[in-house]
């Protein structure tokens, strides 16, 4: 027993029917834990073996037991649960069983560990023996991945989770399935929480014959499949999108025509939309388990994302989309010109409205409608009302404008008649019933004309990005503050401020591109600045020293470090997560780090200055290059910071490297 530990209950329900082959040792393999907060539960269908005896013979163990006739394996699973009080839970049927102390490493986890609301173990498997036979890693599962590939199962033997988010996700299993119980549990799960692996023993499945699971695999499947079925007619479009966008990446990854580094940036957009957390992993050192790869602590992390900004509108589609998920079904794009390829990118799965009057900005239109499956063309200039308009085209085009410039007729150009139309008109048809709307507008000064005419449609619409001008380049045109007046009549706020142009004349700032939400929208559901609990980490690094002030300013210089070695840490764990073996150019201090962090994928160090000649390789040895054709390897990681040029240049043409096997890391 491990002292000075907060042991939590742990409920344990077992469900049996007929099952004295097994039952005493799966009854042995929970009580032989000596775990002093355990909560046990067995409920029996009406055997007619000695399963009765053998549950008679442990019942001073038992919180609680019954026998009678039931409806089945999650009806009695259902009862016992009903009878649970334990802060976390499970079930193991009674074949299976778990591994020796299993119970004390889930109690350090969830103890430890305040964000796992459930995990899984490794997946083992048992003989009728009882022998382990098989013990591999858990395939990376997120709710997503149920979809695409739900015939890779989570081991219900080696899961658990807490009372919280059973009672989160119902507080009960699905009575009406005779099979697949478990699969549905696990759906609703997904729905609330990310599911954490852990790099131990817990539980194993005993396969043996005349076993249900196996001679009725068709079933489950298919009670898998309805299942998901049910959940398919409830999917946002946000989840439809990322199913879509999933499934299309994991078929390009099993086309054979693609390069390594071609697989390895769609697995990495895999993991980005699947958001898979962090390993449980034991640290030795600490003699507890943590999160693998968790770096910053939570005061970075606050002060990262106070310190947060978006450069450009692509980075704020990003934040939008990830930190908020938000993807619109339609996205309304005016004044398109060359096209606004940052939104299509991020948002390809939704309705894309394109207006520009332009006729030579034709051909950009149609190869933007060739690309993305669902677009809809408008050659006419948004407006106030219907009716027909002088346009003023500049020769670069992106400067035209319904509007001419304040300088005079010198520099409005070519003048000529265009249709104009509503915008509310225009996207009747696209923008039906709740469909949300991303709108962008960047039409050189009338935005408000724009605006005017779309008035139906702002119900609709989340989040409106305006090019706004600071200074009166257009007559009539209106300026940042009456662009942030008009939009606060309208319901709207600022969000987000990015896109800066200065103008040439003395670099004073010109326009700039400026995120409006609903005042209040879902983006604006808290009026606080920060948490209590984020003001208690605030003020730590404010009263942490008689210098609180300058020490607090003096954290946040450094937030550039922090942002780029976190980048670097990540960029290391997406290799590491990589079928790939490298060799790492340069062993500093980087070198070792990129060694520490994935030890299983480094063969070894280069160096030009190493006189070690690659004969036979030992593991974390430093060699030079020159004899690189006999050290087997994927790619090569460039780990001296400042001369990655020089270094690529001598690898690519002293050496012939191939260019895509080698990674320099961005910093």
């Amino acid at each position: 027993m491990m002292l000075g530990v907060n042991f939590p209950k742990i409920t344990i329900v077992t469900v049996t029917y007929n099952a004295e082959q097994y039952l005493e040792q799966t009854i042995q393999s929970l009580l032989s834990q000596d775990y002093p907060n355990l909560e046990y539960i067995i409920i029996d269908g009406g055997s007619t073996d000695r399963t009765v005896d053998i549950i008679k013979h442990y019942e001073a163990n038992l919180m609680y037991w019954i026998s009678e006739p039931d409806g089945g394996m999650y009806h009695a699973l259902q009862k016992g649960f009903e009878k649970a009080t334990g802060d976390i839970m499970a079930w193991l049927n009674a074949d299976d069983m778990y591994h020796a102390k299993a119970l004390f490493n889930i109690a350090n986890i969830f103890t430890a560990l305040p964000t796992v609301q459930w995990l899984t173990g490794m997946n083992t498997l048992f003989d009728e023996q009882g022998r382990t036979v098989l013990v591999r890693r858990p395939h990376q599962r997120s709710w997503y991945d149920m979809f695409l590939t739900p015939q890779l199962h989570i081991q219900q033997e080696s899961t658990f989770w807490r009372r919280e988010l059973w009672e989160k996700a119902g507080g009960k299993v699905d009575t009406s399935l005779k099979y697949a119980g478990d699969f549905e549990l696990w759906l609703r799960f997904f729905k609330h929480t990310r599911l954490f692996e852990v790099d131990t023993l817990i539980g194993g499945f005993r396969v043996r014959e005349g076993q249900l699971s196996r001679l009725h695999q068709q079933e489950y499947g298919d009670e898998c499949e309805y299942a998901l079925q049910r959940e398919r007619e409830k999917l946002s479009f946000f989840d439809q999108c990322h199913l879509k966008t999933m499934q299309k990446i994991k078929l390009e990854i099993q086309n054979q025509g693609l390069t390594k580094d071609s697989i390895e940036k769609k697995e990495i957009s895999i993991r980005e939309i699947a958001q898979y957390p962090f390993k449980i992993i034991f640290d030795f050192q600490k003699k507890e388990f943590v999160l693998q790869g968790e770096i910053m602590s939570q005061i970075d992390e606050l002060q990262h994302r106070m310190k947060t900004n978006h450069k450009n509108l692509g980075e704020y589609l990003h934040y939008l989309k990830n930190d908020h998920l938000f993807y619109p079904e339609v996205v309304v794009d005016v004044g398109v010109a060359f096209g606004t390829g940052e939104i299509y990118e991020v948002f390809p799965e939704s309705t894309i409205v394109l207006v520009e009057p332009l006729e030579e900005c034709s051909h950009y239109l149609d190869a933007i409608a060739n690309r993305y499956e669902d677009v809809h063309i408008y050659k006419v200039a948004a407006a106030k009302k219907s009716q027909k308009l002088s346009f003023f085209v500049h020769p670069d085009l992106v400067g035209s404008s319904l509007y001419q410039e304040s300088e005079g007729d010198v520099t409005d150009g070519e003048c000529r008649e265009v249709d104009a139309e509503r915008l509310d008109v225009l996207c009747a048809e696209h923008v039906t019933g709740s469909r949300k709307v991303f709108l962008k507008i960047d039409v050189q000064g009338a935005e408000l004309d724009v605006l005017a005419g779309y008035e139906k449609l702002l119900k609709n619409t989340e989040v409106i990005v305006l090019e706004v001008s600071l200074h009166p380049f257009f007559k009539h045109g209106p300026q940042l503050h009456e662009v942030i007046a008009y939009m606060h009549t309208k319901g709207y706020v600022v969000h987000g401020i990015f896109g800066f142009l200065h103008r040439p004349l003395d670099g004073a700032l010109a326009q700039v591109d400026v995120a409006f939400v609903k005042q209040n929208g879902q983006f604006r559901q808290f009026s606080q600045f920060a948490t209590s609990d984020q003001r208690g980490l605030l003020n730590q690094v404010m009263c942490s020293s008689k210098n609180n002030h300058h020490q607090f300013a003096s954290n946040y210089s450094k937030i550039a470090f922090q942002q780029n070695f976190n980048a670097l840490i990540h960029h290391i764990q997406e290799l590491g997560a990589l079928n790939a073996s490298y060799l790492i150019y340069g062993h500093g201090a980087v070198g070792r780090t990129i060694q520490a962090l994935i030890p299983d994928k480094i063969v070894a160090f280069i160096d030009q200055k190493s006189n070690e000649l690659a004969k036979e390789i030992k593991k974390g040895g430093v060699y030079n290059p020159s004899n690189l054709s006999n050290i087997p390897f994927d790619k090569i990681i460039i780990s001296v910071l400042g001369r990655e040029e020089e270094i690529e240049h001598y690898l690519t043409q002293t050496l012939h490297v191939n260019q895509e096997k080698i990674i320099r890391l961005s910093v």
